[in-house]
């Protein structure tokens, strides 16, 4: 098995054996089903170089050969949907789709396919930390002398999603395509696991609707609150407008109230003078005939649109 922990750290060598620097970081263009290989991060002569995969002639015993000598070494071309693996995967937090859960990212599996590198797996398990810090060989010793299996604890790329708060919106979009296609309630499940702006950025890839559905099916009032905070003004006020009246009536009614009133005030700031106004605090509470719903089997957003329900619909002046 290939590891990025095999990589990071590595003396690179050009054509000629003379020394170009160690590897810092690998560089992955999101794909489906598997992320690509384009890039080296290089840390040599008090600089960082990017430098593309292509030039990379084989890899051995913590040594990287070039094909090219360091004079004829281009800089990697960048793309928007690019990440880095080291600093941007390794050690975050991913959503295991199978699992329905939110685990944290060890070490990470690659493999040569037709002469191209791809990123295929995560390893989750004790064994890819050891593996890091070189003691994966110690530990199989132990385990062996001690009688038991330390098996390796991978999950497939194919049904992970990572969770990216630093990233931009379309290297967003697209590593979240996975988990927007979830339940509302199973994304509200791994919500409630994250971080503060790791939730931001979940939301942040949702569109509207599939939002507003699992703003809805969070338990807790503070954590509404906290994600619509983090968002702008216009976008946070386009998901309560998609959410039934009743569930924003009482996200509003337990947030502080000087919180609510910010709100309302900075939301009616965006609408063109004249336009409309927000509803007071009795329509704000006013409630729709809504039947009696268990978690998850209320109507989408899209649904409650057409409908004609929106606590936040504007008021004719």
């Amino acid at each position: 098995m290939i590891f990025l922990s095999d990589f990071i750290g590595a003396e690179v060598v050009d054509v000629r054996q003379h020394r170009v620097g160690r590897v810092r970081d690998l560089v992955v263009v999101m794909a489906e089903p598997f992320p690509r290989v384009t890039g080296i991060i290089l840390k040599g002569n008090r600089k960082v170089r990017s430098l593309d995969w292509s030039v990379v002639r084989s890899w051995d015993n913590k040594e990287l050969s070039l094909k090219v000598d360091e004079s004829s070494l281009q800089p990697h071309a960048r793309t928007d949907s690019e990440l880095w693996l080291s600093r941007q995967i390794l050690d975050k937090q991913i959503v295991d789709m199978d699992g329905r859960r939110v685990v944290r990212v060890n070490d990470l599996q690659l493999s040569q396919v037709d002469g191209t590198m791809l990123l295929v797996g995560v390893d989750i398990g004790a064994r890819g930390l050891a593996r890091r810090v070189g003691l994966e060989g110690v530990g199989r010793r132990l385990a062996s002398l001690l009688g038991r299996d330390w098996p390796q604890k991978l999950i497939s790329w194919e049904a992970v999603d990572p969770v990216k708060s630093d990233v931009s919106s379309v290297k967003l979009r697209i590593a979240h395509t996975k988990l927007a296609k979830l339940h509302p309630a199973d994304i509200a499940d791994i919500v409630n696991e994250l971080s503060p702006e790791d939730r931001n950025a979940v939301f942040a890839a949702l569109d509207d609707e599939k939002a507003a559905d699992t703003l809805e099916e969070i338990d807790e009032p503070q954590m509404q609150a906290s994600i619509l905070e983090r968002l702008d003004v216009e976008r946070a006020s386009d998901i309560l407008e998609a959410m039934a009246p009743d569930e924003v009536a009482d996200l509003l009614a337990d947030m502080p109230r000087e919180r609510a009133q910010q709100w309302l005030k900075r939301r009616a700031a965006c609408l063109p003078r004249g336009h409309g106004r927000w509803p007071d605090d009795d329509g704000v509470r006013r409630r729709a005939p809504y039947p009696d719903r268990g978690r998850g089997d209320r109507p989408p957003a899209r649904a409650r649109a057409r409908c004609g329900i929106g606590v936040l619909r504007l008021r004719r002046g």
